[in-house]
């Protein structure tokens, strides 16, 4: 956890990424989850991949929480994990060669990436793509060759600006109920480095600087439908205007005024309409 942190920190580094990457709408979870439903987890490991413009190939292997030795922090290197707030246990780790292709270039495009996750982790469709989500950042970060590679801060942050704020939202903190006899014992597990109020102020943000964006959208799309129509009018014209001057050409017994003969050599200069068809273009 990043306990020394205040919400201006945490606004300063989604400001920061959101520089860098752009902010995207809330993805719709609908297909990640119903992949997941039909055990089909790696094309729901590849299209998370896909929103986060990773052509990587992720090899998945799962790992027992029961093994201590297996899952304990100080016993995975070299790795990423994603922590979950009890025992110091690990619910996921990435393994990413230093030698990683470059983001954008063809060597990437099927690049071998091994990822390990809990099946505790898969129990909860949201806290898998969370997961999955965070340890994948660090891939986009590391072919990116950014500073912020290695910052969990950031990589925690970077799939929200991507649009997986409100999976993460349900994912990063699963609550579970035990009944021994009369006694009820309530456990929460919370996944990646983010406080509840550091999430909730990054949430904020994120949507704060969505907003605006889709406020600019909208009014870009309205602009827009607005010229469609002027466009549409302006064709409409130019078609009448052309069909016009055919009728007036095709009537060669008619008697032109001589004040008319001038406009006519006008209207059919080639250059008289060729501004027009610039402009609607």
């Amino acid at each position: 956890m990043y306990n020394q942190l205040n919400d201006s920190d945490i606004v300063d580094c989604v400001h920061e990424l959101v520089k860098d990457f752009g902010v995207r709408e809330d993805i719709n979870p609908h297909s990640l989850l119903m992949l997941l439903k039909q055990d089909k987890d790696q094309e729901c490991i590849t299209s998370i991949a896909a929103y986060l413009g990773l052509p990587i190939k992720v090899q998945l292997s799962y790992m027992s929480t029961d093994d201590d030795s297996e899952m304990t922090t100080e016993s995975i290197q070299p790795s990423y994990e994603v922590p979950m707030s009890i025992d110091g246990k690990v619910a996921a780790i990435i393994f990413i060669p230093k030698s990683i292709p470059e983001y954008g270039s063809s060597a990437l495009v099927n690049f071998p990436i091994n990822v390990r996750i809990t099946r505790g982790c898969h129990k909860q469709p949201e806290t898998f793509i969370t997961c999955i989500a965070h340890e994948l950042s660090h891939v986009l970060l590391h072919s990116m060759r950014s500073p912020k590679s290695s910052a969990e801060l950031y990589v925690d942050l970077l799939p929200m600006v991507f649009g997986f704020t409100l999976i993460i939202e349900k994912g990063r903190k699963v609550i579970s109920t035990t009944s021994d006899w009369n006694e009820h014992t309530t456990q929460t597990t919370i996944y990646g480095y983010l406080s509840d109020s550091q999430f909730r102020c990054a949430r904020d943000a994120v949507h704060f600087i969505l907003d605006n964006h889709l406020k600019n959208k909208k009014q870009l799309l309205l602009k827009i439908k607005a010229i469609d129509i002027m466009v549409c009018r302006m064709n409409r014209l130019m078609n009448q205007f052309k069909r016009y001057l055919n009728s007036i050409d095709k009537k060669r017994d008619v008697q032109i005024k001589k004040d008319d003969v001038s406009r006519l050599v006008l209207y059919h200069s080639c250059n008289y309409t060729g501004a027009w068809g610039g402009m609607v273009q």
